[in-house]
This record gives C-alpha cells, sequence and structure tokens, in this order.
C-alpha cells in the first residue's frame, strides 16, 4: 500500500493511492512459482479515476550469490479503467516485472523494480521504484524512495505522460 499526497498553499501537487497484492505458490526448489496479483491505482495526474489489474502467471527467482537476487514475472489478466470525461472500460492485459534486490548490510536493502501494465485500450503504462531501506528497530524501517511512471498515452493531451513522485517513508512490517 502506498498513499502519496502533496500540496501547497490551496494546490495539491500529487494525491495517488496504489493499493497492490501479490499471492504466489512456489515449486521445489523455491526459485519457481505461479503467482496472481491484483493492483488498484487511484491517481487522477494521471488522467483517470483509477486503474485495476488483475493478473496472473510465473515467476522465476534467480539468486547472483549471496547478497544479490532478480525476481522476474510475467502473467495475464484484465484491466478496468475509469478515465476522467470518459466510460469505464476493461480490456485484456499483461504484466511484466523485474525485481532486483542487493542486501548491502543486515539492515540495509537496496531494491529497483520495474513493471509493464501492458493493456489493449493502448494505455500502457511502465513504473520503475529505486528504493533504499534501513530497518530501525524490530519491524520498523525508514525507506527512501523515487518512482517514475510514464503512461503511453494519457486520456486527455494537457496530462503529462511521464511523473515522478521522491519519498521518505517509515515502515511497519507484520
Amino acid at each position: 500500500m502506498s498513499y502519496d499526497y502533496t500540496a501547497a498553499s490551496t494546490a495539491v501537487y500529487a494525491n495517488r493511492l496504489v493499493l497492490e497484492d501479490q499471492g504466489r505458490y512456489y515449486f521445489k526448489p523455491k526459485i519457481h512459482y505461479i503467482f496472481g496479483d491484483i493492483r488498484y491505482d487511484r491517481n487522477q495526474f494521471n488522467g483517470y479515476y483509477y486503474h485495476l489489474i488483475e493478473t496472473i502467471g510465473e515467476g522465476n527467482i534467480v539468486s547472483l550469490g549471496k547478497t544479490m537476487s532478480i525476481d522476474y514475472q510475467g502473467g495475464i489478466g484484465a484491466q478496468e479503467d475509469q478515465p476522467i470525461g470518459m466510460k469505464y472500460q476493461t480490456n485484456p492485459a499483461a504484466r511484466l516485472a523485474v525485481g532486483y534486490q542487493w542486501h548491502l548490510t543486515r539492515h540495509a536493502t537496496f531494491k529497483e523494480n520495474v513493471t509493464a501494465l501492458l493493456s489493449t485500450a493502448n494505455n500502457n503504462t511502465y513504473e520503475s521504484v529505486t528504493s533504499l531501506q534501513s530497518q530501525l528497530y524490530g519491524p520498523l524501517a525508514l525507506q527512501l524512495s523515487y518512482t517514475a511512471t510514464y503512461n503511453e498515452f494519457p486520456v486527455i493531451s494537457y496530462y503529462k505522460k511521464f511523473n515522478t513522485i521522491t519519498a521518505a517513508d517509515l515502515k511497519f512490517h507484520f
């Protein structure tokens, strides 16, 4: 879950809510898996009231030594959209994702996740999340992140194709 909000005076510059969950079933050895993923994205600055993407697919985890790994996956499903000023639509979709993880120390981790959400409605979205996370105490961690999102065809021409969010977050793992 991620919620980003930025305002100054009377202007709102960011108001983005992302809810995502992924269930996985691992085969032995634990490097190959199948998954089900659901993601809800509400961000009117991208020209949509919301995106809802449901996908199923498979993935693999490749270990690059003791401290690094790459997780890649691909799947198919459906994308539901409510563009601003237009009708609700549902279209077939695909999800391609690659995640890189490097444990710098016992308490610090660098991550890079790149996701492509491809739709037959030509509203493809590409997202890159670069983060550095440090364990503070028990389940509490500090995360610094940079999110870059590219929407191939914004619904309304004055919406930007490329958006970024820089954040410093406290995270609680449970």
